[in-house]
Parts: C-alpha cells; structure tokens; sequence
C-alpha cells in the first residue's frame, strides 16, 4: 500500500504542467563562444545566439553575425527584454522547450516591432509569428501589431487555442529594423484581458493547473485508496 501510494502521488506531481513565465531574467544567455551570462535586471549582454530559462529556450537564427541580438536590461529600465536586429542577418527567432515537450503558448510582450531603429513604427513592418509541431507548422502565420522602440508604449498579444499544443513557435518576416519581446506566457492564464487576439477567435483555455486543483485530485484519488484497503 505505501509504495502504491508513493507511486500515485510522483505521477500526480510530475503529469501536472504548471504554467510558466518567461520574463528574460535569471535564465542563461549563451554567445557564439560558449561563454554563458546571467541576466540580473541590470546589464545588456549583446551578440547572443541563444537563451534558456525554465526549461525554454530561445534561439536567434542568423545567417551569420549575431552581434547585434542581445538579452538583459537593453532600454535601462531596470526590466530586461530580448532585443534582436533584422538588418544583422537576423531571420528568426525560435522558441521550444529544451525537452522537446508540446505547450500553450498564450500571451506575449511586444516592446518594438519598428523599421525605424530606436524610433516610432511605421506599420510597414511585416513580423509574424507561427506554431510548429514536430518540425510542421501547425497554426497559419500571424502579423504581429507594429511597436514603437522601448517601454514607454508595448503591445499586448493574446494567442488563441490555435498556439494550443505546439512544441517551438517562430518569430519572423521583413520590414522591420528591430523587435524586441519582453515576456511569454505558456501554460499559464494572460496578464491581461485586452489586446491583440492572433488566431482563430475561438475563446481561449489556458492550461493553467493550480495547487488545489492537485490536491483535490490526490485527496480523492487517497480516499479511494483508503476505502479499498478499509474494504481489504
């Protein structure tokens, strides 16, 4: 009876899929060396190919240099973002997690999306972003709302169940100089309830299981095995 309950009880916690936020800070950025830094809220770390936090991992793409992609404090607000140059040979960035495993994908940040670098948009920007799974795209390819440079205006956008179950989801396109994404949310309900909605308009159901909704499930599964030892 212990080691069936032992069992029961690592299957609960480890099937469970608790959202996560990726916000650029404490997570490991990597350059083309293999050097690798931390971001803390307070320095910008530049020609950056890769960074991972919480098990995701984001990859710029290029078709050589990477010198102008970077991740930290890149607007000195005191808040770090990503911050990638299309103009560098930047094509795209992709994000998945670093155990290949499926994810909602459901809200992100846009803090610039402008073909005038450190300027206003000009909306003839042209990124999207799109949903892959196992190598296929599984959503169509979204146009994302053109951002000015910097914090003081960002765009928020709210992905539909369409971004549901994919395993990377790729931001790309032309028209624009820079993009910067201050945080996404996987598995885990938006901030927000207004913004951009990118997808089918079917409503969205985040994936976001909670603490009391384990327990409950442990508690009755427990009460079931009480009662079939009681009966034993």
């Amino acid at each position: 009876m212990k080691k069936l309950l032992i069992l029961l009880i690592g299957a609960l916690l480890t099937s469970s899929a608790y959202g996560t936020v990726v916000d650029f800070t404490g997570g490991i950025a990597t350059d083309p060396n293999g050097n690798t830094f931390i971001t803390s809220q307070s320095q910008t770390f530049y020609n950056i190919v890769s960074y991972v936090e919480d098990n995701y991992e984001l990859k710029y793409m290029t078709n050589g240099s990477y010198s102008a992609q970077t991740v930290g404090n890149y607007y000195y607000t005191g808040n770090d973002v990503i911050h990638g140059h299309w103009f560098d040979g930047l094509q795209s960035i992709d994000i998945r997690n670093i155990n290949n495993t499926i994810f909602d994908l459901n809200y992100f940040t846009i803090t610039s999306n402008t073909e005038r670098g450190g300027g206003p948009a000009s909306g003839n920007e042209h990124i999207s972003v799109q949903g892959f799974r196992n190598g296929s795209a599984v959503t169509n390819s979204y146009l994302l709302p053109s951002e000015d440079w910097g914090m003081n205006s960002t765009s928020d956008v709210l992905l539909s169940n369409e971004f549901d179950q994919v395993d990377l989801f790729r931001i790309s396109g032309y028209g624009a100089f820079c993009f910067g994404m201050d945080a996404f949310y996987i598995n885990e309900a938006a901030p927000v309830n207004v913004g951009v909605i990118i997808g089918d308009p079917t409503p969205q159901t985040p994936v976001n299981p909670t603490i009391p909704e384990v327990s409950s499930i442990f508690l009755g599964s427990l009460g079931m095995l009480l009662l079939f030892r009681r009966k034993r």
